[in-house]
């Protein structure tokens, strides 16, 4: 399962990041998503985040800006969540439900509770999710194998991004959940290099796996020479 944590602050999501990792999430935490929800026009965004399991706006968004983005991820195919310090009352509840919200979740429940609330819409979460055929998916695992550990964490990231753009300071706290620094952006760029080289040798189109300078990488979809997979 892969959670989308939209957020002001990288630092005070840390504890949270680390429990939804043990729970067995893969979390991309993003201040950049965030500000590009609230300043672009909804129709760009289509299709965009249906690769993310569940999206959580956290608490250090307030009520306004979380409506706008909920009224922007409305017809993604991913669980809506809205993250709280405190547990609100029926009524706050029931207007944020009515807005969009599938779960809300605050600081003040324990880890057990966390996880049966999350758990809650793991099973339905699937259903509607973009496929591939049985013969492109068994092509890209076999791509995957040729991957170093880091290598899959930067592709399957591009993967679940498809036709985004990852900024490096989201993709490197990804990748080693730190705070990103100028040995790990460069390092980064190493790995991006590697990626294209590889996705070249296996008979992927690495032209497709774009730099754009100042805002960070995307891949644009996965083609091979001939056919397009995604």
């Amino acid at each position: 399962m892969t959670v989308l944590l939209l957020t002001k602050s990288y630092s005070y999501e840390q504890d949270f990041i680390n429990k939804l990792n043990v729970l067995g999430y893969e979390v991309l935490c993003s201040k950049q998503l965030f500000l590009d929800l609230l300043n672009v026009e909804k129709k760009e965004f289509d299709g965009e985040f249906d690769f993310f399991d569940k999206v959580i706006l956290s608490e250090t968004i307030s009520d306004q800006e979380a409506v706008i983005c909920v009224d922007r991820l409305k017809t993604v195919s991913c669980t809506l969540i809205r993250k709280t310090i405190v547990d609100l009352n029926e009524e706050l509840r029931k207007k944020w439900q009515k807005k969009g919200m599938s779960i809300l979740i605050s600081q003040t429940l324990n880890f057990e509770e966390l996880r049966e609330q999350l758990s809650a819409s793991d099973q339905t979460e699937q259903k509607g999710k973009p496929t591939l055929s049985k013969e492109k998916v068994l092509f890209l695992e076999h791509f995957d194998y040729c991957l170093t550990k880091q290598e899959y964490r930067v592709f399957r990231l591009l993967k679940q991004s498809l036709g985004k753009c990852i900024s490096r300071t989201d993709m490197c706290f990804y990748v080693w959940e730190t705070t990103p620094s100028r040995s790990k952006e460069s390092r980064l760029s190493g790995i991006v290099k590697s990626l294209k080289r590889k996705m070249k040798e296996q008979g992927l189109d690495e032209t497709q796996l774009q730099t754009s300078w100042g805002k960070g990488y995307c891949l644009k979809k996965i083609a091979s020479k001939e056919t397009s997979f995604i």
